[in-house]
């Protein structure tokens, strides 16, 4: 059919299921994304581990995730030994951690890693110590 009104309706039509189906897989993946970052929702505990100029040392660490947002603070923001750390859980389940700490003046901290079966593993910097973090979660917030 050479119709030009017939091939006109035929493409937009198709044009139209295109954008809808695009739009309906679109949507499905975002709704499965979310789901998938608040898997890791609860409480976490683990140990950070930091080596560096003046040796060693390991510290606990308790931390909370929410709707992929991670929190933990230690002390009060602005006094002297305070901590806090801001990151998120991104859905390849990859963690990015950034905070700074107070002791003998502010230092930043970076964490980067990764949420797998066995846990939360991350590294980076506290300060000028080069860290390694695990961690696994303690509750679920249900």
């Amino acid at each position: 059919m050479s119709n030009p009104l017939y091939r006109f309706f035929v493409i937009a039509g198709l044009w139209y299921l295109t954008v809808t189906m695009v739009l309906i897989a679109w949507a499905s993946q975002a709704s499965a994304n979310q789901d998938s970052i608040t898997t890791f929702d609860g409480k976490w505990k683990g140990l950070l581990v930091c080596t560096g100029k003046g040796g060693e040392f390991s510290s606990a660490r308790g931390l909370q995730i929410k709707d992929g947002i991670l929190r933990y603070e230690r002390g009060t923001e602005n006094e002297d030994r305070f901590e806090v750390w801001h990151g998120v859980v991104d859905y390849d389940q990859e963690v990015f951690i950034l905070g700074r700490y107070f002791w003998k003046g502010e230092k930043e901290i970076w964490l980067r890693g990764r949420i797998e079966k066995t846990g939360l593993r991350a590294e980076g910097h506290r300060g000028p110590k080069s860290c390694n973090l695990h961690m696994k979660r303690l509750t679920s917030s249900s």
